[in-house]
């Protein structure tokens, strides 16, 4: 259903029918000859029953190399994989020395020495290790998907990036637990 435009209102003033006819802008005070502004006054606006068009829509980011995508797939595997290896292997080694301190005869009233430490160091860099890739990993990917760059390989990169920590998180628990050799305890 449309509606009829509204009449042009006397002295073919744009404004509403019941309104009082406003002045021209940039007629209220005349210009005297030397003055520094000299405007045209306020755009000209629409009238009532008019409507500007709506806008059109964005066209589409052009589809680029897909490098930044699997690079970013690429440092988020790593991420994982290696975090996982040197995690495991440290917290194997770990385990041991935890099992021969506590299957000895010695009264040991804790970790005063720095025997442990090394091991420690390794689980610590196992962990950054999955950090940094992992990050990188991440924020390559949220930049590769936003810019169309790999779209698909970016948002591989973000979920292993962000569900990479659950694998390493198994591997440090599962190598720890199951290198300690019980029936010493």
């Amino acid at each position: 259903m449309s509606t009829p435009p509204v009449p042009p209102q006397p002295n073919n003033q744009p404004g509403h029918p019941g309104q009082p006819p406003q002045g021209q802008p940039g007629q209220a005070y005349p210009q005297q000859p030397g003055q520094g502004y000299q405007g045209q006054g306020y755009p000209q606006q629409q009238q009532p029953g008019y409507y500007p068009a709506p806008p059109q829509p964005r066209p589409a980011r052009p589809k680029g190399s897909p490098t930044l995508g699997i690079i970013a797939a690429v440092a988020s595997v790593i991420a994982v994989i290696a975090g996982s290896v040197i995690v495991g292997v440290a917290s194997t080694a770990l385990a041991g020395y935890v099992s021969d301190a506590a299957g000895s005869d010695y009264s040991y009233t804790g970790f005063e020495d720095a025997e442990f430490l090394p091991y420690l160091f390794g689980i610590f860099a196992g962990f950054g290790v999955y950090g940094l890739f992992g990050m990188w990993g991440l924020i390559q990917g949220i930049v590769a998907t936003v810019l169309n760059r790999g779209r698909g390989w970016g948002i591989a990169a973000i979920v292993i990036s962000v569900v990479g920590i659950v694998p390493v998180m198994i591997t440090y628990v599962a190598t720890f637990v199951s290198s300690i050799p019980f029936d010493t305890m």
